[in-house]
C-alpha cells in the first residue's frame, strides 16, 4: 500500500466509527 493510498484509507476510517484511524 502506498503511502498516498494509506492517507485515503485514514481519511475514509475518520468517517466510519467502526474503523477508527490509527494514529
Amino acid at each position: 500500500m502506498d503511502m498516498k493510498e494509506k492517507i485515503l484509507q485514514e481519511a475514509e476510517a475518520e468517517e466510519d466509527p467502526l474503523m477508527p484511524p490509527v494514529v
